[in-house]
């Protein structure tokens, strides 16, 4: 989904991997959070965790007292 001025905005939970107009958004990883736009893919870090598996929703943090290994 690119308009016109070749800039690309891909959904949440997909990132556009190559920032080319011409190619599809590509999906997301669990265990990341892409907020589409022009945004690219996020690993959580060590103090989040993909509490959904759902690369479209962002990382919450652990629990207070818990890693999140």
């Amino acid at each position: 989904p690119c308009p016109d001025d070749g800039t690309c905005f891909c959904a949440p939970g997909t990132w556009d991997h190559d920032a080319s107009p011409a190619t599809a958004c590509q999906t997301c990883e669990p265990g990341s959070w892409c907020a589409g736009g022009l945004n690219e893919q996020s690993a959580c870090g060590e103090t989040t965790f993909d509490h959904d598996l759902d690369p479209a929703t962002p990382c919450r943090p652990c629990d207070d007292g818990h890693s999140c290994d």
